[in-house]
């Protein structure tokens, strides 16, 4: 019984014999590699799934990089590095988009329209920095428009949209002098008052009433410049001639007037410009009545490149008449040795083809920059350059004793780096002569501050 018992558990046998034990052996050492290679296969499985782990982190953080990037390299470097990524198809997405974008920007980058820009932020809102550069221009246009408006309307509203704008600053100064420049109607129908006072001294003949409506010296009146009281009453006193019964002067309702900045005036002191006209009826005893109209014409300033593009194409002005005597011709011609008889010798031009001597072309030419700055003010430059001259012809002689004038219109404008260069279509007319004595087309460079 014993020995059943101990056969059936494997632990001995009558015989000796140990069949069933290495059996078993064999199947657990089975099972151990069987379990060792379950073990290693798990072991790999967890190593894969760190690895891949890893590979996502890195794709995820460098895509998170790319929130709102504006360089289309890293976009290109991220599809390079992760072509078949998770995020690989929605970074190509986000690069078209970019592009997209960069085209639109090149596009209206030289725009002079704020409406492009606000255009630009509706199309394209994921870009901070295409953002920042829409607000910089919106605001220097807009600033542009408040100042070619010139209103104190118009810096307010400059103000009201870019309340912490780069031109703040300047745009409410500006407000408060052209406010303070502001010629109301009220202010408009006072000094018409002075004016009509002065011509009612003028015919009443009234010296009191005159020079207290003038200043001691005159810049401009009737044709002569830097006139005294004293010139001005005596120039009065000779258009009364003796067949003029009464003169009587009406100021038109046309006047313009606006408000200019003064050197070394006492505070809250102004100076007015107006430009108006004056008619004149004149009753005489002989001839009956005849009436004139007088006109003021305003020289037009320009204190920037905007201001100057706007006069494109259109006439500018005309200057004063100047008389070319024959003591001017002859100091032209010891300063350029050009001693030629026409010009100098009054004797010998009488039997010239003229009857007289007459004007240099080259003095006649000479008189452009002179004229030039009758028709235009240009302010708010550092520098101006005579550039060059094209298409200049000369019409017809000048002769000695006569009058000219510069007739001048803008033909072309452009920046170049900065620099304003103009180009001024002109006719250089002689008084009661059809043809002009010289046409061309001068150049001059503005150096604006």
């Amino acid at each position: 019984m014993d020995s059943e018992l101990n056969n059936e558990n494997g632990l001995t046998s009558p015989e000796g014999t140990t069949e069933h034990t290495p059996k078993k052996k064999k199947n657990a050492l089975v099972v151990g590699i069987i379990v060792v290679v379950v073990l290693l296969l798990i072991g790999g499985g967890v190593g894969f799934v760190v690895l891949k782990n890893s590979q996502n982190e890195g794709e995820q953080e460098l895509f998170e990089s790319l929130e709102g990037n504006e360089n289309p390299e890293d976009y290109q470097a991220f599809l390079e590095k992760y072509p078949d990524g998770d995020y690989a198809p929605l970074v190509q997405k986000k690069l078209q988009a970019l592009q997209n974008a960069l085209e639109d920007w090149n596009r209206i980058a030289l725009s002079e329209r704020a409406s492009d820009f606000e255009k630009f932020k509706e199309l394209h809102p994921d870009y901070a920095g295409f953002a920042h550069r829409c607000d910089l221009k919106i605001d220097s246009l807009d600033f542009v428009t408040a100042q070619k408006a010139g209103t104190p309307e118009a810096f307010a509203a400059y103000l009201q949209k870019h309340p912490e704008g780069r031109y703040a600053s300047e745009a409410s100064i500006a407000e408060s002098t052209v406010k303070e420049a502001e010629v109301t109607p009220e202010l408009k129908e006072e000094i018409i008052g002075v004016l009509n006072t002065f011509f009612s001294g003028f015919q009443e003949r009234d010296q009191e009433m005159i020079c207290s409506n003038i200043t001691p010296n005159m810049t401009r009146f009737l044709g002569q410049t830097n006139v005294s009281k004293a010139k001005v009453l005596s120039t009065i006193e000779g258009m009364f001639t003796e067949d003029i019964e009464a003169v009587r002067f009406v100021v038109g309702r046309d006047a313009e007037v606006e408000c200019v900045p003064a050197a070394e005036k006492a505070e809250g002191e102004k100076e007015y410009k107006v430009t108006f006209t004056v008619d004149q009826y004149i009753e005489r005893n002989n001839e009956g009545k005849t009436f004139s109209t007088y006109k003021e014409e305003k020289m037009l300033t320009i204190h920037s490149y905007e201001e100057f593009e706007q006069h494109l194409g259109q006439e500018l002005g005309k200057s004063d008449w100047l008389q070319v005597d024959q003591e001017r011709i002859n100091l032209f011609a010891d300063a350029t040795l050009d001693h030629q008889w026409i010009h100098v010798d009054p004797e010998r031009a009488k039997e010239g083809p003229f009857g007289q001597t007459i004007v240099h072309g080259y003095l006649t030419l000479s008189l452009l920059p002179y004229l030039w700055e009758q028709v235009i003010k240009v302010e708010n430059i550092k520098m101006l350059v005579n550039y060059g001259m094209d298409k200049m012809k000369f019409g017809q002689a000048v002769l000695s004793g006569q009058s000219v004038r510069l007739v001048a219109k803008l033909h072309n404008i452009s920046n170049l780096r900065g620099i304003c260069k103009v180009e001024i279509k002109f006719d250089i007319e002689i008084k009661d002569q059809k043809k002009p004595a010289l046409s061309g087309i001068a150049t001059f460079l503005y150096h604006f501050n």
